[in-house]
């Protein structure tokens, strides 16, 4: 196979992978936000799991229940704490922006014209300012039906619950077996190249 045909080759292979991986999407997302959480999971299991009273240690399946009532707690966090006021403050910005345009048309605006010195006259402030108007309450409306309908609809209910079960389940495995699972990985690559792609992946963990 010529260079060419192998550059062609490998396109249509990418090309191939990323159709399949898009295809595959909603099956594929609770395994890869387990794998993240493990991932960032797995330096504090390999700390916890060392630690030990004489002779006794935590072992790494306590060390992991551990971190992962840890993650359950931020989560609960996020959920109870700071999603409510991004809600909060995002209805708060879009019953304030008009304000916040006029501001921006009869302050701002004029001031900016006479430090760079242009004339504003020309631009027609107030017609920006109320095309910016109309098509925020469009999308912010729409924004807001969408996300009722999605809290509405069986299907999205069903996909969440789902996830809300299986996510927790693979995190936890996949953070007791991470060091198994990186060996095995290893241990598939070709021998021409592990030492290179084992390289590669040490320097990315490390930045």
């Amino acid at each position: 196979m010529s260079g060419e045909s192998k550059n062609w080759f490998v396109l249509v292979l990418l090309l191939l992978l990323g159709w399949a991986i898009y295809l595959l999407a909603p099956v594929i997302t609770p395994f890869a936000v387990s794998a993240g959480l493990a991932y960032f999971g797995d330096p504090l299991v390999d700390r916890l799991e060392k630690i030990g009273i004489r002779s006794w240690t935590l072992g790494r399946t306590l060390a992991v229940v551990i971190v992962f009532l840890l993650m359950i707690a931020v989560f609960v966090v996020l959920l109870v704490v700071i999603i409510p006021m991004l809600v909060d403050q995002s209805r708060q910005l879009v019953a304030r922006l008009p304000h916040y345009l006029d501001w921006m048309s009869g302050t701002a605006f004029p001031w900016l014209a006479a430090q760079l010195g242009f004339d504003a006259s020309s631009l027609d402030v107030g017609q920006v300012t109320g095309m910016l108007k109309a098509y925020w309450k469009e999308i912010s409306g729409a924004a807001f039906s969408v996300a009722e309908s999605l809290g509405r609809g069986g299907q999205a209910i069903l996909g969440w619950v789902t996830n809300l079960v299986l996510i927790p389940v693979v995190t936890f495995y996949m953070m007791r077996d991470w060091d198994l699972m990186v060996t095995g990985i290893r241990e598939l690559l070709p021998r021409a190249v592990v030492g290179r792609v084992s390289t590669l992946a040490f320097e990315i963990d490390k930045v």
